[in-house]
């Protein structure tokens, strides 16, 4: 992708700080491919990949700043991982993959989002209107 290529949007995101959270899963894949694409810095905070081959391995996705494999429920490294990146954006795209699953634990679906919107409010205020949901 050359840089006359690129949308207005995407022009907007170059060089920018951006956390992406569920890297390693399908989306959040794509998504960092196309950002390092625009020429963003990424981080990625993600559980590993849930089956083998992964789309994330199989591509080779490399995040260039920080890559945090762990859990969003866990304050502390979420905490760590925000303070270290300083993101400039949050790319939340850590999601339960399987609805079924998130019916039988629906606080552990929604709790890692809300932790997210808390630690970015607390950490970096003026993030808090652009966490992507």
């Amino acid at each position: 992708m050359t840089f006359h290529s690129l949308l207005p949007f995407e022009v907007a995101l170059r060089g920018k700080r951006i956390l992406v959270t569920g890297h390693t899963g399908f989306t959040g894949t794509w998504a960092c491919l196309w950002l390092q694409g625009v020429g963003a810095y990424l981080a990625g905070f993600s559980l590993p990949p849930e089956r083998q081959p992964s789309l994330y391995e199989a591509v080779g996705v490399r995040v260039p700043r920080i890559e945090v494999i762990g859990d969003l429920c866990d304050f502390p490294l979420l905490i760590e991982a925000v303070q270290e990146f300083q993101p400039e954006v949050i790319l939340h795209l850590a999601a339960q993959p399987l609805v079924r699953r998130s019916y039988k634990d629906p606080l552990r679906t929604f709790s890692p989002l809300l932790r997210l919107v808390w630690v970015g409010s607390k950490l970096l205020p003026s993030l808090l209107i652009k966490i992507l949901l």
